[in-house]
């Protein structure tokens, strides 16, 4: 397995709508629908600070799922939950009971930073709380 090398402290993600796909530290990460998710939890955690969702939230989103018994969001997480264990094991999102999980950095000191299209403002926080806005 290649190693995804990024400074402890910074792990930057992209987003490109174009083909719905999102990158860390400017490598394919994944595209589609896991994008989208990934995309979300990122942005509501930076802008937010939320670190609790709840899978229903996500599976009453239109844009995600346009049809809403067929969502197969469970699937599709625990695949995201496989590619961020894989290849970005600095994002944790884990259980937090029945149709709940969390965001949860590996390393407190880490900064997540997503930008791309529908992201601005460029955003930063870390799991301090520590919030940095910039606009690019």
């Amino acid at each position: 397995m290649e190693e995804w090398n990024h400074t402890p402290a910074e792990l930057p993600f992209e987003f490109h709508s174009a083909d719905e796909s999102i990158s860390c530290n400017h490598r394919y990460l994944t595209k589609g629908v896991p994008a989208l998710i990934l995309k979300q939890i990122l942005t509501a955690y930076i802008a937010e600070g939320r670190r609790y969702f709840e899978y229903r939230e996500f599976k009453r989103d239109r844009s995600l799922f346009p049809t809403p018994k067929a969502t197969n969001f469970e699937v599709r997480f625990r695949r995201l939950i496989s590619l961020l264990g894989e290849r970005v094991p600095d994002v944790i999102l884990e259980s937090a009971g029945p149709g709940r999980f969390h965001v949860r950095l590996q390393d407190p000191r880490t900064v997540i930073a997503i930008t791309g299209e529908e992201t601005c403002p460029v955003s930063e926080m870390s799991i301090a709380g520590k919030r940095n806005v910039s606009i690019p």
